[in-house]
């Protein structure tokens, strides 16, 4: 199992959210406490993970549009609350690394900057695209590594069935027509089943978990209501306005914060909708009952994936510890990010470029290293003569004595001796 800084940033966003909500559901005067302990948790998270500066802005924002009282005094005690946690982290950024952001934080800061001051300046189109192509992977994508036109379409149509889905289920439920309900049922159900056996690396919200249209259905038009969708709105617009489609991953993991105030939802419409049409709730629950099936089925999927993924991983690692070097060289980032117990036994150099690497080749024979091996990214039309070419002029030369290639991956041995006069 791995568990990533998400799963802390998201149990900090439902407390928080979790609070807030029933603050604004609650009749009483406001508990500015209660507030104040929702903004703790809220910047708790920005020592997690950058997003949740946008989740905490979303929230107050969310608070002032849907609370139902005391919307200045809950914004204020929120603020409060958040003030020291914030504050240790902004002073101890700006000591260790002289920005209270950090450097991750800064250098998303400047580039995001500096990606809008580009578009304003006349370059919406490139700015336009790539924030489509967030909204797409963060939202509809049912495979992370396939984004040309044809996938796209088919994504963007899985994604769109979902919603039918939802739109279906809602309809059937407002107008107690049961045989839109179970239209809805079945396309949803339909849609992800098809997700699902293409065996592929989600990575959308709605194929990853299907259920959430379920937030569709009809709620009670409540405050606290109110307060989690503009919150969950706004801070999928910012996420995907500021951010990227990220990583390797399975599911949104940006979006991860927001994923209990839509389960929130979607369990407060199933609610009203059990009371408000009774005689269609046995269907509203079978087509229910289906889509979580049916997202439990896309998760166990991905369970399986990332297990064979990571057997994948294992293998390989055991396979660069038989590298006979102890050195090794490639470009591909993702071997050296996957290879954790491979560096207390052996020295990996990432290269970023062909001029990178001709330097590096440089420094090992200005070193008279003995022996190091290199993992090509173009695999098998690297050509080992052309590191004899840069260094046969040289008094330390290196020649392959070793060529062999794991599961696609190629590895040329260079051993090094000393140039004949």
């Amino acid at each position: 199992m791995v568990f990533w800084d998400h799963s802390l940033a998201v149990l900090l966003s439902a407390g928080a959210l979790a609070i807030l909500g029933a603050e604004a559901a609650a009749p009483r005067p406001l508990q500015s406490t209660a507030a104040a302990a929702a903004g703790a948790l809220l910047a708790t998270g920005f020592w997690i993970r950058s997003e949740m500066y946008l989740l905490a802005v979303a929230a107050g924002v969310g608070w002032l549009v849907a609370a139902p009282r005391a919307r200045a005094q809950g914004l204020i005690a929120l603020a409060c609350g958040a003030a020291v946690p914030s504050a240790c982290l902004w002073i101890l950024n700006t000591h260790l690394v002289g920005s209270p952001l950090g450097w991750k934080g800064q250098d998303l800061v400047a580039t995001r900057v500096s990606g809008a001051v580009h578009a304003a300046s006349g370059g919406w189109g490139g700015w336009v695209g790539e924030k489509l192509g967030n909204a797409y992977y963060l939202l509809a994508s049912p495979n992370f590594y396939a984004f040309n036109p044809p996938a796209v379409a088919a994504g963007a149509a899985a994604g769109l069935a979902l919603l039918l889905a939802g739109v279906l289920i809602r309809a059937g439920a407002g107008r107690r027509f049961i045989p839109a309900i179970v239209s809805g049922a079945v396309v949803g159900t339909a849609t992800v089943v098809w997700i699902a056996a293409g065996r592929t690396m989600v990575s959308g919200l709605l194929p990853a978990a299907p259920f959430v249209v379920l937030a569709l259905l009809r709620g009670t038009g409540s405050p606290w209501e109110r307060f989690l969708w503009v919150t969950a709105a706004l801070f999928g617009a910012a996420v995907v306005a500021t951010g990227t489609h990220g990583g390797l991953q399975w599911g949104p993991r940006y979006l991860l914060p927001i994923l209990p105030a839509l389960v929130w939802l979607a369990a407060s419409g199933l609610a009203r909708a059990r009371t408000a049409a009774p005689q269609s709730w046995p269907a509203i629950r079978a087509a229910a009952a289906a889509l979580l099936v049916a997202s439990m089925l896309v998760q166990a999927s991905g369970v399986d994936q990332v297990f064979q993924a990571t057997a994948l991983n294992a293998r390989t690692n055991r396979w660069l510890l038989g590298i006979p070097a102890g050195i090794v060289v490639t470009p591909l980032e993702w071997l050296t990010m996957g290879a954790g117990p491979v560096y207390f036994e052996k020295r990996l150099m990432l290269v970023r470029s062909p001029g990178e690497f001709r330097a590096l080749v440089e420094q090992l024979s200005a070193r008279r290293v003995a022996r190091w091996a290199y993992i090509p990214y173009s695999g098998m039309a690297f050509a080992p003569q052309g590191v004899e070419q840069w260094t046969e002029n040289i008094p330390w030369k290196f020649t392959p004595v070793d060529d062999q290639t794991h599961e696609g991956l190629r590895v040329v041995t260079f051993a090094g001796q000393a140039a004949t006069p």
